[in-house]
């Protein structure tokens, strides 16, 4: 993988560090740039990595905006969660609101789960299995660095 990779968290970690230190909310506007931000970067990071064969080249490219466009809402659902993490310790949940978050959380991870299988067996019938494996090894790589900015950008629970 190319070092491009280090661009997307490193993006992620500034963006949070600076929510953590305003202690602001952010505007829909400024998580819809984070999120347009992000998908670009993302997308470079496809374009330099999937190394397509000219013939697969413009089928990948029209499932992977397919991809994104069905993978949009959650991928703002996540960028909302990450702010709102990040504000959990001003925000004082209650051990109920703290068991819905965590409810909706794995229910969009199911969510995501069946889509990423879907558009695996569509790369895969419709190039190869190498190109689909390939998407998702490069997509699990973005998802694993994005997991880690939040990570550490994240304030534990408290009781």
């Amino acid at each position: 993988m190319k070092k491009l990779f280090i661009l997307i968290p490193a993006f992620i970690c500034l963006t949070f560090a600076n929510v953590n230190a305003q202690k602001t909310n952010i505007s829909n506007e400024e998580i819809q740039m984070i999120h347009s931000e992000i998908q670009l970067e993302k997308k470079a990071v496809f374009v330099e990595n999937m190394q397509l064969k000219p013939e697969h080249s413009e089928a990948f490219w029209a499932i992977y905006a397919d991809y994104e466009k069905e993978m949009s809402n959650y991928s703002l659902d996540v960028i909302k969660n990450l702010i709102a993490f990040a504000e959990l310790e001003k925000a004082k949940l209650s051990a109920d609101q703290l068991d819905e978050v965590a409810k909706n959380y794995f229910k969009k991870e199911k969510n995501i789960l069946k889509i990423q299988e879907r558009y695996f067996k569509r790369i895969q019938k419709e190039i190869n299995v190498y190109v689909a494996v390939r998407f998702f090894q490069i997509e699990n790589v973005v998802d694993t660095q994005l997991r880690i900015a939040q990570g550490v950008n994240t304030p534990l629970v408290k009781e």
